[in-house]
């Protein structure tokens, strides 16, 4: 995209023999607009005025978008309780000047601020490719002072920090679906791209510092689960990957200055920090995506550089909550347990808990060094009940003792509450539940360490689910993935030693909305489910009648 398109934002149309004459586009044109904000309930009527008059709803979304600040993207119009489409024709609508429309949105934004960090960084892809924008521009086209101006005027840390975040503000929301919808993902990407092709140790420091905002964009882009699909497409997964292992870390790593004085970090190695920490908040944000497990599992370095941070003392205890999530997101796929037991990831997390609890009074409080340890017991819970043949039987009795401790002494309450204040969000439960519809099958080893072992990972499951779903937003997402009866059925199907804490889970539930009693169809689907077919087969079967045509194979033969 030139330099000129995204500053003026104009739209090339195809004209029609309908076109209007010029002088009737040419004449002056108004719409009384009433603007309903959806988030905050808020209506203001007001008058938009046209120089001439627009040719579709896509040149009305642009003068709301350029009076009001409202992104087009965001924008719904509607015309005599009709919603418009973007293409529809104004004269075909049979819109007058002085007619009235609706426009809902969900926020305002701040357009100008993104377009001009966005103008910023076309300017400076232009220049990095060794190409010379073809538009008068105020800013200067000497590379070293484009660069500049942009670190002075902190362009891309305002449009990290005040702009995309916090992830939970409207306003911010769509700032981010603003940028997008400009074509600035894609600029993104491309600036990335090429202040990455410099090797970490030769790099000058400016291309350093452009790196990590780079990955600081993007790891707040990935807040937003509308877009971190479209992140991994772009291949931000991979190059955030690639920055993260720049510099090959080890057990223990703390940052120093030249003379080797650790507490006196030179420049180069905060912004070392600054890509390790970007880079982890990446991966924690679209590790939910089962599209990426195998990337992220199959990669041997890069597992051994998330469990160097996790006990390291330059890093708060935070960023080892952090690798614990990314790896208990990336135990919901079973094909990539034998490459997280092959990595030894259960005794890097047990050794993070431990190192972690000795620097506790220096570095962390009791409810952080639990959170991590909650984490790292779900990731544990995941791999005894799915693949248990594949955990080394001398990690069994410790196992068994970390998560033995963990439910006595967390309370699932507090720890939901701790997760919200540190933003800590899921967007999936499907994992969390099937663990606890797995058919039933006999011990394959005979060990009763490891029996003991599976009957506590399910206790830690359920107690994962009580945490998870007492926060109403979590539990519209279980809705959302059709959980609900499963959930409600779970306290018949779990043994019988772990029923009434089965049962919590439900309360927790209720405790927040009226519950029904599932149908009979869910019934016999959760009873299928855990006695032969588990909960994956069972959910993605459309009618129940083929389970039953599939077990009872004799009975349905046609006569």
């Amino acid at each position: 995209m030139s330099v000129m398109a995204a500053q003026n934002g104009s739209h090339l149309y195809t004209l029609m023999e309908e076109e209007p004459s010029t002088p009737y586009k040419s004449q002056p044109w108004m719409l009384h607009v009433v603007l309903h904000g959806t988030m905050k309930g808020e209506v203001d009527d007001k008058e938009l005025h046209f120089n001439m008059v627009p040719y579709d709803v896509r040149d009305i979304k642009k003068e709301v978008e350029t009076v009001f600040s409202i992104p087009a993207c965001v924008q719904e119009v509607e015309f005599e309780f009709v919603q418009l489409k973007d293409t529809d024709r104004v004269d075909s609508i049979r819109l007058q000047s002085g007619d009235t429309v609706f426009v809902n949105y969900k926020s305002e934004a701040d357009c100008e601020s993104v377009k001009v960090a966005l103008d910023w960084m076309q300017l400076l892809t232009c220049l990095l490719q060794g190409e010379v924008p073809s538009v008068t521009n105020p800013m200067s086209f000497d590379l070293n002072e484009v660069i500049r101006a942009g670190i002075d005027d902190r362009l891309m840390e305002d449009l990290a920090f005040q702009k995309f975040s916090p992830w939970t503000c409207p306003v911010k929301q769509t700032n981010k679906m603003y940028f997008v919808d400009l074509g600035g993902l894609d600029v993104l990407m491309e600036l990335y791209s090429m202040v990455q092709r410099e090797a970490w140790c030769t790099s000058i420091i400016e291309m350093k510092f452009l790196e990590a905002s780079c990955m600081c964009i993007l790891s707040n882009l990935a807040s937003s689960n509308d877009l971190r699909r479209l992140i991994i497409s772009k291949d931000g997964v991979a190059r955030s990957i690639r920055s993260f292992l720049h510099v090959p870390l080890k057990k223990g790593f703390e940052v120093v200055d030249d003379s080797g004085c650790p507490g006196r970090p030179d420049h180069n190695n905060i912004i070392l920090v600054d890509v390790v920490q970007s880079a982890l908040a990446i991966l924690c944000n679209v590790c939910e995506m089962p599209e990426i497990h195998e990337e992220l599992a199959s990669n041997s370095e890069l597992l051994r550089q998330l469990l160097c941070v996790s006990v390291s003392p330059t890093f708060e205890i935070l960023r080892a909550q952090l690798v614990a999530s990314i790896f208990l997101c990336c135990a919901h796929s079973p094909s990539v347990h034998a490459h997280l037991c092959r990595a030894e990831v259960i005794e890097g997390l047990l050794e993070a808990c431990v190192y972690r609890g000795a620097a506790m009074e220096q570095q962390s409080t009791p409810i952080d060094l639990m959170l991590l340890k909650y984490f790292t017991q779900v990731f544990m819970a995941q791999l005894v009940l799915v693949s248990p043949s594949l955990l080394p039987p001398s990690l069994l009795e410790k196992m068994h003792c970390h998560m033995q401790e963990l439910l006595d002494t967390a309370d699932p309450y507090e720890l939901m509450r701790f997760e919200e204040t540190c933003r800590f969000s899921w967007s999936i439960f499907f994992p969390y539940v099937k663990l606890l519809y797995i058919p039933n099958t006999p011990a394959s080893t005979g060990s009763a360490v490891l029996t003991k072992l599976q009957s506590l990972s399910i206790q830690v499951t359920i107690f994962c689910l009580i945490s998870s779903l007492s926060r109403p937003s979590h539990q519209e997402i279980m809705v959302d993935e059709g959980l609900l009866d499963y959930v409600i059925c779970m306290p018949w199907y779990v043994p019988g030693e772990v029923k009434a804490k089965a049962d919590l889970v439900v309360r927790a539930l209720a405790a927040h909305k009226p519950l029904q009693p599932p149908s009979l169809a869910s019934i016999a689907k959760a009873k299928l489910a855990k006695v032969h077919f588990g909960l994956d087969r069972v959910v993605s079967m459309e009618s129940i009648h083929d389970l039953f045509i599939e077990l009872y194979p004799a009975l349905y033969v046609s006569t």
